[in-house]
């Protein structure tokens, strides 16, 4: 695919203009690259909350802590838990005390709830972690050491199209 997105930025360069240099390869690699950078924040803005959710379904402390935090939210507690909860900031720490007693709450509620439910409280929780992240923390988030071979191919080939002779 690498290999595609730096011919494909090359052969599309190389229609507009007959010229060869090794300005436009290098143009032609900045543009590749970009088209990576893009396509992986994509990647990671359209695919990591759908993939999110279905991890957290099948992990049931995971769907338990998510759980907890949207009954927090929704203030859907017992009345001991949520006057607890209503002396605290939404910043604050929950002490270590308080959340068994959440957890607790939430893995009942989680176990009578429907399907349906759990994948909205999966999603939820996802798309919540998703927007506190900026655009620099998924790209970094998404790299690995295969993402520099694929970079380096795609700018290696765009490169080698524009640089001429």
């Amino acid at each position: 695919m690498a290999w595609g997105v730096g011919g494909l930025v090359g052969f599309v360069m190389s229609k507009f203009t007959p010229e060869r240099s090794v300005k436009l390869g290098v143009l032609a690699a900045a543009l590749a690259v970009l088209g990576l950078a893009i396509g992986k924040i994509a990647t990671v803005r359209l695919v990591a909350p759908t993939a999110g959710s279905d991890v957290i379904l099948e992990d049931p402390e995971a769907l338990a802590t998510a759980f907890a935090l949207d009954m927090r939210e929704g203030e859907r507690y017992s009345p001991e838990v949520s006057m607890q909860l209503a002396t605290l900031s939404p910043t604050d720490t929950i002490p270590d005390a308080l959340w068994p007693k959440m957890l607790d709450e939430a893995q009942a509620r989680m176990a009578e709830a429907p399907e349906a439910e759990r994948v909205r409280v999966a999603t939820a929780f996802m798309n919540k972690f998703m927007d506190k992240m900026d655009l620099t923390d998924q790209f970094g988030a998404s790299l690995s050491l295969f993402d520099l071979l694929w970079f380096g191919l795609a700018i290696a080939t765009a490169f080698k199209i524009m640089r001429g002779a």
